[in-house]
């Protein structure tokens, strides 16, 4: 379940904010309000906010390589607040003795230096799709083990290496999935990605079709191709 809060340094806004008007402070709240929800922010939820481009409130937000807009610290509070919520969430499950709790804990350091050195034999396309994608899943969906963060990493790379889509277009329409108010019910996990409907169709194709994205893969016949096969269809040899 995404975090409903987190912390605000009420003095940190009012200094960074002295030079704003009444309204620019009241867009930009509502922009780290919004970007904490979703996780990033898109161009169009910028200028949607300010209704136009604003140099004072454009300038508090970063931009990542795929386009995306973030106050960077927003970002770090938030993470720290879901790392605090989630130890705080294992420590009142907990009910077992000291000694259950601290090979737990060791367990738990074991398990993550074993997911940092599953990332030394990745690609980095990969790695790097994974982690711009997994901020999309609530904390809950994302893999917790080695197993299926590499069964993740097996799912991106095939979709990019053998359905031939780039890591763009791969992470637009995980991130449109997800934003979508059925699918985000119906779509917790990447692996669903290349599985098929009832229909046989990948559920990646489906949600290229259904939520209207335009984008081409960057492979698939080309003009050449295309002739032969009307050609054949026809009869023409």
């Amino acid at each position: 379940m995404k975090d409903p809060a987190v912390l605000f340094y009420t003095s940190d806004f009012i200094t960074g904010t002295l030079t704003m008007t009444d309204e620019q402070r009241g867009k930009y709240i509502v922009l780290l309000c919004l970007q904490h929800q979703q996780g990033f922010l898109t161009e169009e939820d910028m200028l949607h906010i300010c209704k136009a481009y604003d140099e004072r409130i454009f300038s508090k937000f970063e931009k990542d390589k795929f386009g995306y807009y973030y106050n960077e610290r927003m970002l770090k509070e938030s993470e720290k607040r879901n790392r605090y919520s989630e130890s705080r969430r294992k420590n009142r499950e907990s009910t077992k003795q000291k000694n259950e709790d601290m090979n737990k804990t060791c367990e738990t350091h074991v398990k993550r230096m074993e997911n940092e050195n599953i990332n030394k034999d990745i690609d980095s396309n990969i790695l790097n799709l994974y982690k711009g994608i997994e901020i999309f899943f609530d904390e809950d969906c994302r893999p917790k083990t080695e197993k299926q963060i590499r069964e993740w990493y097996d799912t991106l790379d095939k979709l990019i290496r053998i359905d031939g889509h780039s890591p763009e277009h791969i992470h637009d329409v995980i991130k449109r999935a997800r934003m979508d108010d059925f699918w985000r019910q119906n779509f917790l996990s990447v692996l669903k990605l290349r599985k098929k409907n009832k229909e046989g169709i990948t559920y990646f194709t489906v949600f290229e079709k259904k939520l209207n994205y335009g984008a081409t893969k960057t492979i698939g016949a080309d003009p050449g191709e295309l002739a032969a096969l009307t050609a054949r269809k026809l009869g023409i040899e």
